[in-house]
C-alpha cells in the first residue's frame, strides 16, 4: 500500500509550490493571454470560409450581426498593412 505525502515529504512541498504557481496573478495573466490569442487566432482565420456569408451580409442583404462581427477585423486589415495583405491571400485561398 502507498503511503500518503506528509506535510514535509518532496511530494507535498512539490504539490504546494505547484499549486502557488497556479494560482498566482501572474499565472492567471499568461493564461488569459493566451485565451485571448487563441481567440485571435479562431476569429482571424474563421473569416476564410465564412467570406460569402459576410460579403452577402455586408453588402446586399444578410444579417447586420454577422456583418458587425467581422468588421473590427476589416478596420485592423485596413490599418496594419502586412496584415491586410495577408488576409486578402488567405481569403482568396478560400474564394478561388
Amino acid at each position: 500500500m502507498s503511503e500518503s505525502p506528509t506535510k514535509d515529504s518532496p511530494e507535498q512541498v512539490s504539490s504546494d509550490k505547484e499549486h502557488r504557481r497556479r494560482s498566482g496573478w501572474w499565472y492567471r495573466l499568461e493564461v488569459t493571454f493566451l485565451d485571448a490569442l487563441i481567440f485571435w487566432w479562431l476569429y482571424v482565420f474563421s473569416i476564410g470560409p465564412m467570406y460569402w456569408q459576410w460579403y452577402a451580409a455586408k453588402y446586399i442583404d444578410g444579417s447586420p450581426l454577422l456583418a458587425a462581427f467581422y468588421e473590427p477585423l476589416f478596420f485592423v486589415a485596413g490599418t496594419v498593412p502586412f496584415f491586410g495583405s495577408w488576409l486578402d491571400w488567405y481569403i482568396s485561398w478560400w474564394t478561388r
